[in-house]
């Protein structure tokens, strides 16, 4: 692990998919949008009690078009205490977000429904590869 970055060495240090907490995390894709909002919520309730790290995907078309996601979602969590990290992925980059889910492990996803019936084949796709259960939020 010479060069590589601390969380990286802690994560191989912890073992596969397991946070400091000794539990994976739970997913959540926000998109800003009414539904991923109550998902959001639905998603911290489910970290909470474990103390499970919260990790909040956003996708943007632009790196730089994170940061408004992100002060959304974290105004719905302020009341939440949890650990939590934003990560801002590439819209249609389902391989990123797998290869995230995989190398940090999970415990679940949590989608809202209406990304679910989406059309969208990056969303289907998650549904299906992801290798732990998915929560669908209405």
């Amino acid at each position: 692990f010479l060069g590589g970055s601390k969380a990286a060495v802690q994560r191989h240090a912890l073992g596969r998919g397991e946070s400091a907490t000794g539990h994976a995390p739970v997913w959540i894709l926000y998109d800003a949008t009414v539904a991923a909002g109550r998902a959001l919520v639905v998603a911290a309730d489910l970290a909470r009690p474990e103390a499970r790290e919260l990790v909040v995907l956003l996708p943007v078309e632009a790196a730089a078009g994170g940061e408004p996601l992100q002060g959304q979602a974290a105004a719905l969590l302020g009341e939440f205490a949890l650990r939590v990290r934003y990560t801002v992925v590439p819209t249609a980059d389902i391989a990123h977000i797998l290869d995230a889910l995989r190398d940090d492990g999970c415990s679940l996803v949590v989608l809202h429904r209406d990304e679910a019936r989406d059309p969208d084949i990056a969303i289907k796709a998650l549904i299906e590869q992801v290798d732990c259960p998915v929560v669908l939020v209405s």
